[in-house]
């Protein structure tokens, strides 16, 4: 989009807001952007943490997460700004999964995985980390090698908005 896709606007909301309203309605404390230029995203209600690995895609914004974490948390909700019509309603089944099903990663599922959608464990953290140091950069390939769970998740509500046509429709 050539631009931070948290801060476009989406029904007057920039996305970024929109998704840590949604992630403190799902009852997540606290909630933190990872990535992306602090100073910019600043705004968006979140505290704004470093990509350990900036370019490198959004395994090293999850791996982030899971080292940031895991001495606070079993688990992590990661979710993509650029999915503006999330709820909280939508994340609840996948949170209610991944407190009792035992799993590395519950993740949501449209008509496929939706990988920037899942409740991770972060006892999976050094096996993310170790596959991303080894070069991986698939995040559905990290997924393929842990205990997984798929809870269903509405298309609409994992609909990115990826490009200006995406925007405009």
């Amino acid at each position: 989009m050539g631009r931070d896709k948290a801060l476009v606007v989406v029904d007057g909301v920039a996305m970024g807001a929109r998704m840590v309203d949604t992630l403190r309605l799902a009852g997540c404390d606290p909630v933190v952007l990872v990535g992306g230029e602090p100073g910019l995203l600043h705004g968006l209600g979140a505290a704004v943490v470093a990509d350990m690995a900036p370019g490198e895609g959004p395994l090293g914004g999850v791996v982030t997460a899971l080292d940031g974490f895991a001495p606070i948390a079993d688990h992590v909700i990661v979710v993509s700004c650029d999915m503006p019509f999330l709820t909280a309603a939508d994340l609840a089944p996948l949170v209610a999964r991944a407190e009792v099903a035992g799993v590395d990663v519950v993740v949501g599922r449209s008509s496929r995985q939706q990988p920037l959608c899942a409740v991770w464990s972060t006892g999976a953290a050094g096996r993310v980390r170790a596959a991303f140091e080894s070069g991986t950069r698939s995040i559905l390939g990290v997924i393929d090698e842990l205990e997984t769970e798929d809870v269903r998740v509405s298309m609409q509500a994992v609909r990115n908005i990826n490009t200006l046509d995406d925007l405009d429709q």
